[in-house]
């Protein structure tokens, strides 16, 4: 008898490449300021956000107009912010250097020019 191992629903659901796409992230980013109540382009206001934040923050997909994957309406696809922040060695300070070249972030005394 063949046994081939159950393959997680989960990981099913979650696009391979997801937050290769700057436009993911920075929808993300947006999304998490905007529930903050500040404004994401604004570096000083990232200071007091902590990588654990955005490890537990839960991912809505963007708007069709950005939305790279095949989009199926009950979709979330169960991605957190820890995913996207796991491409940049878990650094928050790194993820948004890379997801907004356009600012400059200072953070404990170092500053990121993209």
């Amino acid at each position: 008898m063949l046994v081939r191992p159950m393959r997680n629903y989960l990981d099913a659901r979650r696009p391979k490449g997801y937050w290769a796409y700057l436009e993911n992230r920075r929808h993300f980013f947006e999304e998490f300021a905007k529930e903050g109540g500040f404004d994401p382009l604004l570096p000083e206001s990232w200071h007091n956000v902590t990588a654990s934040q955005i490890r537990s923050k839960k991912v809505q997909p963007p708007p069709p107009k950005l939305f790279h994957f095949k989009r199926y309406e009950s979709d979330t696809y169960n991605l957190k912010g820890a995913s996207l922040l796991s491409l940049f060695d878990g650094s928050l300070h790194n993820a948004l250097a890379q997801t907004f070249p356009e600012l400059q972030f200072t953070f404990q005394g170092r500053t990121t020019y993209s």
